[in-house]
């Protein structure tokens, strides 16, 4: 067995090692059509690349 770093590594190690592949991939389909409702993007990109803009001091959001 290797060195797991991570608690969402040994759930990954552990599902791949006990779920049939044909539902893994049935699983990811579903994500990503339930993703797709919600977002309701169908496909198209949520992020879109632009330059971050210049660092201004911004006002405190508590004012006191």
């Amino acid at each position: 067995m290797t060195t797991v770093t991570t608690v969402t590594d040994a759930v990954t190690e552990r599902v791949q090692s006990v779920v049939p592949m044909q539902m893994q991939i049935r699983g990811a389909h579903l994500y990503d059509k339930t993703r797709r409702f919600v977002t309701r993007t169908n496909g198209q990109k949520i992020f879109v690349e632009e330059p971050i803009p210049p660092w201004r001091r911004s006002p405190s959001p508590i004012s006191t």
